[in-house]
C-alpha cells in the first residue's frame, strides 16, 4: 500500500493512537465502523508517505559534502530552485484527489490497482484521476513554454 515494511509498526500505532483519540467522533449515520476505520488509515498512511516524500526532498535539497561531485553554479541553484516552485505550484492546482494518486504513482511507484486499494475506489476511478493530473499538467507546462518563448 506504499508504506515501506519497516515503517508497517509505526504507521499501525499512529492509526491505532488516532483511532482512539477520535474514537468520539464516530457518527454511524455517516457510514460503518469499517468506512471508518478505513478512512482514518488512508489518512495515516497519505500523510506517513507525504512526510516521507518531504524528507527525501530535504534530503536531495542537501547532500552531504562527499556526495557532490561539483557544486552547481548559482544559476544552476536558482534554476532548479524556481523549478521546484513551478511544480509545486502546479501540483497544487491539482484536485486533493488528483494530486494523491500522482504522488503515488509517479513519486511513490505504485501501481494504479495498489493506489485504488490504498485509496478505497476502484482502479479505473485511480486511472481517471491521473490521467486528469497529467492531462492539466501537460497543458500547463505547454502554456508557460508557450509564454517563455521554448515552444
Amino acid at each position: 500500500m506504499g508504506v515501506r515494511p519497516e515503517d508497517f509498526g509505526a504507521v499501525t500505532n499512529e492509526t491505532f493512537h488516532v483511532l482512539w483519540t477520535r474514537r468520539a467522533d464516530f457518527d454511524p449515520a455517516r457510514g460503518s465502523r469499517a468506512q471508518w476505520l478505513r478512512g482514518i488509515a488512508v489518512r495515516v498512511a497519505l500523510h506517513h508517505l507525504r512526510s516521507r516524500h518531504r524528507d527525501w526532498e530535504n534530503a536531495r535539497a542537501s547532500p552531504s559534502e562527499d556526495l557532490r561531485s561539483r557544486d552547481p553554479s548559482p544559476e544552476e541553484e536558482t534554476s532548479r530552485a524556481q523549478d521546484r516552485a513551478l511544480l509545486g505550484e502546479l501540483l497544487g492546482q491539482l484536485s486533493g484527489a488528483q494530486r494523491s494518486v500522482f504522488a503515488l504513482h509517479h513519486v511513490e511507484g505504485m501501481s494504479l490497482s495498489q493506489i485504488a486499494e490504498l485509496l478505497g475506489v476502484s482502479k479505473n476511478t485511480a486511472a481517471s484521476r491521473l490521467r486528469l493530473a497529467r492531462e492539466h499538467l501537460t497543458r500547463e507546462v505547454s502554456r508557460l513554454r508557450r509564454l517563455r518563448g521554448d515552444g
